[in-house]
């Protein structure tokens, strides 16, 4: 059998790339027991991108390919305005920037029948599917994509945990691995907020949660300028943060505890910041990850980081200090992450 492979999770504009338009942040849409903000993608689109779990802890990118099945999860709040709006929500992407799949704000989905370089959308499915109970109002979706070596593809839908469509396939041969999804909505009328969203290879993400927390205390680092009141809103402010003047300084906070559904295990951690370098020294940044038993673990440098504000992290997959996957108890002891500025 294929191994499970957590690729993504995030909840913020710190966990995407901005593809066009301008991302904001919005709790109107969330739920809240676990994320108490969303992405809102109104008149813009979002990058989600694969992270490959074999390079962890920094995030290199990855492609589910042939033999393999997607899946891709989200908390979705959609409001319409009264406006009619049936453009393109969630599209998935190869490596090579070419688009194959894609659902529209009512439900349907369509294919690419064309070539990567010269998209035709065709739809699949009888066109009857809806995204039942999120258009005006909010819900889980899981989407389900089996890439077949013989092209010939299946998609599934989930909406609330509820089969929203029975599978349906497609033939696209040039289709042969997928490596990033783009939320949008190109409407300034109408909104779309997405939150608690996760990415698996053949791993089902039905029923599952993405948990957000965010620094609550001073940890045992505190080199840089700022304080954790700088980093942690709920609404990303870039008014303020924290300030690192030379290379080898840390910050650590105390992070917020997690409660773990009734069975289910916490498959990976991942941490987002938003960063940027003034182009002078220091000019790099790594994550840090400071355990129960008081041991520091560094990323090395993180990629993204640039002259301007981005997105970027690092993910642990597993307890640093044990090599075992997380445990409640070890999160809440508690864990604190933080940075350290690199030369």
């Amino acid at each position: 059998m294929p191994t499970p492979l957590l690729l993504f999770a995030g909840s913020r504009t710190d966990s995407v790339s901005v593809v066009y338009g301008t991302l904001s942040e919005d709790n109107a849409y969330s739920n809240a027991t676990y994320s108490d903000a969303g992405i809102n993608v109104a008149n813009g689109a979002a990058k989600v991108q694969f992270y490959d779990p074999a390079a962890a802890p920094l995030l290199s990118p990855f492609t589910v390919g042939e033999g393999h099945s997607l899946y891709f999860h989200a908390w979705v709040g959609m409001n319409f305005n009264g406006a009619g709006y049936n453009g393109a929500i969630l599209i998935f992407y190869d490596s090579a920037g070419y688009p194959w799949i894609q659902v529209l704000a009512y439900g349907q989905w369509q294919y690419n029948s064309g070539t990567g370089a010269a998209p035709v959308w065709t739809d699949f499915g009888d066109n009857t599917y809806g995204m039942v109970g999120l258009n005006r109002n909010q819900g889980a979706l899981d989407v389900k994509i089996d890439i077949a070596a013989d092209g010939v593809h299946t998609v599934f839908m989930a909406a609330n945990g509820l089969q929203a469509m029975a599978p349906v396939t497609f033939n696209q041969p040039l289709m042969t691995g997928l490596s990033y999804v783009v939320i949008q909505h190109d409407n300034s009328n109408t909104e779309s907020v997405w939150s608690q969203i996760l990415v698996t290879q053949d791993l089902s993400t039905v029923g599952a949660t993405v948990t957000t927390c965010r620094g609550t205390a001073a940890g045992t680092h505190a080199d840089w300028t700022g304080s954790v009141t700088d980093v942690n809103e709920v609404f990303t402010d870039l008014a303020n943060s924290n300030q690192a003047l030379a290379a080898g300084l840390s910050q650590s906070y105390d992070m917020g505890n997690v409660t773990v559904p009734e069975g289910s295990v916490i498959e990976g951690v991942f941490a987002f910041i938003i960063a940027k370098t003034d182009g002078t020294s220091p000019e790099n940044i790594s994550m840090l990850c400071r355990t129960g038993a008081a041991v520091d673990h560094e990323s090395g440098n993180l990629n993204g980081v640039g002259v301007a504000w981005s997105g970027a992290g690092a993910r642990y997959d597993v307890n640093p200090d044990t090599g075992e996957a997380w445990t409640q108890a070890e999160w809440n002891a508690p864990v604190q992450l933080g940075f350290t500025s690199e030369a």
